[in-house]
């Protein structure tokens, strides 16, 4: 940005910018700019951006796209926002005035117009468990933008809340269990480090909660968590379970739900004593239990099973009691999502290449879509319109619009796709 200009998030909610672009900024120096973290406006930040590293293709794009905009008549140009009362129009015109004031206006309206034109939908992110890799897919354009090097057949990803971040874990094969969690640059492309755990062993399920990754060991029945900001394991607990396999983290990360398959069980961890002391639950539920899911509204946890016609249970996390088992006709129930309104939930069968859809009130089954080979993991956009679905035997992803429930696009991968995160 020019030298003495200060852009604040007041200026450009005045300016017209759409709030999900202001993490966007973009300067002619080729930087991107992102809003601060509370954390760092508390140590007085304020709330100007920061700068750091723009994707250089990226750049020279909007470039070429802002030199077009600059050579069509004012009347032609888009992207029409009110800057100090001045419109952008005016600004990028040729024959506008160019004092100080105006110069350095008109480098912020530039900046707004690349944010407008850079703004993405995110990054989707793929396991591909039998290549031993990670890809990462452009949202707007479905296009893979790079695929790297994980450890040993990686099945479950997860991104920290600012996308910054993501970490692999590395579940390794049948006479090779992993030890190892991938921490990786998601704006770089690059693996940071391989984290070797502490003893741990087949590191599977993973959840985010900011730069805390909490994670299963299931060949060592615990859960654990990594702090990516200090490189570390800060907590570990046994399960009191065999195949600890999923995990469900709770806002405040003070209940924690596992579904431990070979235990036939949901384990609750109450850490609300943590650490001096550790609640443990152990609530029966079907037969070999692997996909589990929590409602929008924290309401209902539901879990299914993977055995043929095993079920799915139903828990009340209000009182850690199952409620309800709701009869299937599934091989193996492999994933359970519920849409970000909690209006319905996505199970994948990877034997039947199905994706079941059920109405979440009335627990009945108003949709099988029939998928590519082997549907596994299961993931709901941020906007709740679209949800990608790893097909593992399929070598691809695909997208299942979710008002209408059937697939629209889809996304070549490595093999044996699997794990899916999103990074903002």
């Amino acid at each position: 940005m020019p030298s003495g200009v200060a852009v604040s998030r007041g200026s450009l909610t005045k300016a017209g910018m759409p709030s999900a672009w202001m993490n966007r900024m973009v300067s002619f120096s080729g930087r991107s700019m992102r809003m601060p973290s509370p954390a760092e406006r508390m140590h007085g930040t304020g709330d100007r951006f920061r700068a750091e590293p723009m994707d250089e293709v990226v750049r020279s794009r909007v470039i070429a796209i802002a030199d077009h905009q600059l050579e069509q008549p004012p009347d032609r140009r888009r992207h029409r926002f009110a800057v100090g009362g001045v419109s952008l129009s005016s600004i990028l015109d040729k024959n506008a005035m160019c004092g100080d004031i105006i110069c350095s206006m008109k480098r912020l309206a530039f900046a707004l117009l690349f944010t407008t034109l850079t703004a993405r939908a995110g990054t989707l992110l793929v396991l591909n468990k039998a290549d031993a890799t990670l890809s990462f897919v452009d949202l707007a354009t479905l296009k893979t933008l790079a695929t790297i090097p994980t450890g040993l057949a990686p099945h479950e990803v997860a991104a920290s809340d600012d996308g910054r971040i993501a970490v692999v874990a590395n579940y390794g094969t049948g006479p090779s269990p992993g030890t190892s969690l991938s921490v990786i640059d998601v704006a770089a492309h690059k693996e940071l480090r391989r984290f070797e755990l502490p003893g741990l062993l087949r590191p599977h399920g993973i959840v985010a909660a900011g730069l805390r990754f909490w994670f299963t060991a299931e060949g060592s029945r615990v859960i654990a968590r990594y702090d990516a900001a200090t490189d570390r394991i800060d907590f570990i607990s046994g399960s009191g379970a065999d195949t600890t396999h999923m995990i469900i983290v709770l806002p405040g990360e003070k209940t924690i739900y596992t579904a431990n398959i070979s235990s036939n069980s949901v384990t609750v961890f109450d850490l609300s004593g943590a650490p001096r002391t550790i609640g443990l639950k152990q609530i029966p539920v079907v037969k070999g239990p692997e996909g589990i899911d929590l409602a929008p509204d924290g309401s209902e946890l539901w879990v299914a099973s993977r055995a043929a016609n095993g079920g799915i249970a139903i828990i009340n996390p209000a009182t850690n009691t199952v409620t309800q088992t709701l009869p299937t006709t599934t091989k193996v129930a492999n994933r359970v999502k519920f849409t970000r309104d909690g209006k319905f939930v996505l199970v994948s069968d990877p034997e039947a290449n199905l994706l079941l859809v059920y109405d979440a009130a009335t627990k009945e089954v108003i949709k099988t879509v029939e998928m590519a080979a082997g549907p596994s993991g299961i993931l709901m956009t941020p906007d709740g319109k679209r949800a990608f679905v790893a097909c593992a035997g399929a070598k691809r992803v695909q997208v299942v619009d979710l008002s209408t429930f059937s697939i629209t696009n889809d996304v070549e991968t490595g093999n044996t796709p699997d794990g899916l995160a999103y990074a903002p």
